[in-house]
């Protein structure tokens, strides 16, 4: 279980969350803050669809485009800046319709967050026991040990933002859909060599960030790559995993006779 303390610092975290926008000459302004997790994840989301609107000829790097949606976001929609006159993006509107974010809790945690109980005060109870008049001349009687404060529910993660509280757990709960997180025995073989929503889903859930040892670039930023090369191997959980790209293309292209091999197993390891 979680560190009460851990959880009353995440509390007063989002007590300093803030944004602001502060001037630092050239034209240019600093923007910067703190936000809710989950409310951060979505604007992530927000900001990488407004960047992908354009057409391929817009000069601009997808750092700037993202830049540049924040003022997207408020007019409607992206001008694209290639300057042709037959661009394919030109009229693009913000995209619509729901943004997904992923939060991985334990049962025990999403029970906690849905349970109508009170939570328990803050702090430790000290008690004494009364032994009456003949207690006076005896020693004084040392305090009880201090009543153990309720365990926390172990922490919600939102892949690729961190660890949240139960609190904002709870506040997610009313409008999310509670699916299992299993093995991945039940997606079965695809076809095709993109992996389908429901496997990519369950990709980036299991393997939170690149597989590579020591690299923990965020499930968000990987590619997905086949152990065994499709279409020798299978698109399916056991033989698929996250890269980060630089990984990608080193396991692409350095791999095999003179280089290094890799395997996974039927579980997914």
């Amino acid at each position: 279980d979680v560190d009460p303390e851990a959880v009353r610092r995440a509390r007063n975290a989002r007590r300093r969350r803030h944004l602001s926008i502060d001037p630092v000459g050239n034209g240019m302004v600093e923007v910067y803050g703190l936000l809710d997790a989950a409310k951060g994840a979505v604007l992530d989301q927000q900001l990488d669809a407004l960047a992908r609107t354009v057409c391929p000829h817009d000069p601009r790097t997808h750092a700037q485009r993202r830049a540049d949606a924040v003022d997207a976001l408020q007019v409607g929609g992206m001008a694209c800046l290639c300057g042709r006159a037959d661009c394919p993006a030109a009229g693009n509107k913000v995209p619509t319709g729901q943004y997904v974010i992923h939060v991985i809790a334990g049962q025990d945690s999403t029970d906690a967050a849905t349970s109508t109980d009170a939570p328990a005060a803050e702090g430790n109870a000290t008690t004494f026991e009364s032994r009456g008049p003949a207690a006076e001349a005896a020693a004084p009687m040392p305090p009880a040990a201090p009543t153990p404060a309720p365990k926390s529910p172990p922490p919600a993660l939102i892949p690729g933002y961190g660890p949240i509280t139960a609190d904002q757990l709870r506040d997610l709960l009313p409008s999310a859909t509670i699916r299992p997180l299993t093995d991945g025995a039940e997606l079965g073989t695809e076809r095709g060599y993109h992996p389908s929503r429901a496997l990519t889903e369950f990709i980036g859930c299991r393997d939170l960030i690149c597989r590579w040892p020591g690299c923990t670039i965020a499930a968000q930023r990987c590619d997905i790559d086949h152990t065994t090369p499709w279409p020798y191997g299978p698109t399916h959980p056991s033989n698929t995993k996250l890269y980060c790209r630089i990984h990608h293309l080193i396991k692409t292209f350095h791999c095999g006779p003179g280089g290094w091999t890799e395997s996974q197993h039927p579980d997914g390891t």
